[in-house]
């Protein structure tokens, strides 16, 4: 059995310009979209509640500044009396 040597160019050359520019490409990707990943959990977090019942809220109380959903703010906030709410 005889051994040839390999006589193909070696791509090393090309590799390591293309290597910094392909990690960093993927890299921003990462951050991108984690970031966009953060902000859309957060908006989901963010959802309030009725501060009665638990549903989601759909207007806020002018005084006290708790949150109600649209069956409750009808009947007044129960929290200082006032019926004057802001739609969120």
């Amino acid at each position: 059995v005889k051994v040839v040597k390999d006589i193909t160019p070696p791509s090393a050359g090309a590799w390591k310009i293309i290597r910094p520019i392909l990690f960093t490409v993927i890299g921003i990707g990462i951050v991108v979209g984690g970031i966009y990943s953060g902000v859309k959990i957060r908006q989901r977090i963010g959802i309030k509640g009725c501060f009665t019942c638990d549903n989601k809220a759909t207007s806020k109380c002018s005084k006290c500044g708790n949150s109600f959903c649209s069956n409750c703010s009808s009947k007044g906030c129960t929290n200082c009396g006032s019926r004057q709410f802001i739609r969120t």
